[in-house]
């Protein structure tokens, strides 16, 4: 039997889809599922909790998914995140008309890569965490440089990283999101070209060989 919470998230799913928008009221909404609109707050502040619920679930079935891969412990961390904004992408393909909404509603594509809406702040956290312990198993084994001042900034990096994905994930109209795949390894090679040692490194490394010779 479909618990009420189940019940709330679909109804709510199904109406912004077939109405192209949120319901006027959570009393109205409550009303149309034939229930009490305080029931709705037992497990909602808001329609935009529920859309944060949606995306929550998402990731928590995204990084349930790739963990439990036989290989995954064997990756290295540019697999790692390869490997999770694919398995990102195949879970959010369950829900796109509804993610579509979601992004399109709350904020425009040409501010999306910039501010993180409501609906992404559960996502974000549970992403930060993930992104966090692959920086520290990157810097450990070595993949990744500890730069002064700049390392702490790279969760952030591989969030930018992953949000540009759900950006053009949701313009990518291409048979089965060709386009899309193609976006993420090219655009998580370049990340972790930018991230691992590079010609900056070299020429800091240079110039303190020069500055303790002197």
């Amino acid at each position: 039997m479909e618990n009420l919470l189940d019940k709330i998230c679909k109804n709510y799913i199904r109406y912004v889809l077939t109405q192209g928008k949120r319901p006027s009221s959570v009393f109205a909404f409550m009303q149309e599922i034939g229930q009490e609109e305080k029931e709705f707050y037992k497990y909602f502040a808001s329609f935009e909790a529920i859309e944060e619920s949606v995306w929550s679930t998402i990731i928590e079935n995204t990084l349930k998914r790739i963990k439990e891969e036989n290989v995954y412990s064997e990756y290295s961390i540019r697999e790692k995140l390869l490997s999770f904004c694919f398995t990102l992408v195949d879970e959010m393909k369950n829900e796109r008309s509804f993610l579509i909404f979601c992004v399109k509603n709350n904020t425009s594509p040409s501010r999306f890569l910039f501010t993180c809406p409501n609906f992404l702040k559960g996502f974000k956290k549970k992403f930060r965490k993930f992104a966090e312990e692959l920086i520290t198993e990157g810097t450990d084994s070595h993949e990744i440089p500890t730069r002064p001042f700049f390392a702490e900034r790279y969760p952030d990096i591989l969030w930018l990283q992953v949000q540009s994905v759900i950006n053009y994930w949701v313009s990518d109209y291409s048979n089965n999101f060709e386009k899309t795949d193609e976006f993420i390894e090219k655009s998580v090679n370049l990340t972790f070209d930018i991230l691992g040692r590079n010609a900056l490194d070299s020429t800091f490394e240079f110039a303190k060989f020069i500055f303790q010779q002197s």
